[in-house]
């Protein structure tokens, strides 16, 4: 596996939202999960380590929305709309999926004028209209920016 550097240069949404889901997990009342089952045909039923029987725990996990979560809960026109950044624990970062504009050279200098900004967010907001809609419509967090973006992929 390798890791690229990519620099994207245009139009992209700061997604501030959390999604919580619903999930269980098995231990003790004194918090230790379960250890390795000797036996494969009959679940563990108390713990190794306190001898408490294990109880199934109910909990909600917190995670930042990213845009392959959003396109699933409110159906985008493409589901690969957005190429998700993830910052860890900053709002997540989702570019545009779309061909772009690619610059060559090796070594050049571009001037980035108002017009040229205006113009990036007219086509970004036309391009997905319908996203930004359900985003509204869903109380979705997020601001539109442009500017420069480097990460990984």
């Amino acid at each position: 596996m390798s890791l690229y550097r990519s620099t994207y240069l245009g139009v992209y949404l700061v997604v501030d939202q959390f999604i919580e889901e619903n999930k269980t997990k098995r231990e003790c009342e004194n918090g230790h999960k379960p250890g390795r089952v000797w036996s494969h045909t009959v679940p563990e039923s108390f713990c190794g380590e306190c001898g408490s029987r294990f109880i199934t725990v109910k909990y909600t996990e917190k995670t930042r929305m990213s845009s392959d979560d959003a396109a699933e809960a409110f159906g985008f026109e493409r589901e690969d709309s957005f190429f998700n950044v993830d910052q860890g624990d900053k709002p997540c970062i989702w570019i545009s999926n779309t061909t772009a504009e690619r610059i060559d050279e090796e070594q050049s200098a571009h001037e980035i004028t108002p017009t040229d900004i205006h113009d990036a967010v007219h086509e970004f907001c036309q391009q997905h209209q319908a996203d930004l809609k359900l985003l509204d419509d869903n109380d979705v967090d997020y601001v539109m920016l442009y500017g420069l973006v480097t990460y990984y992929n």
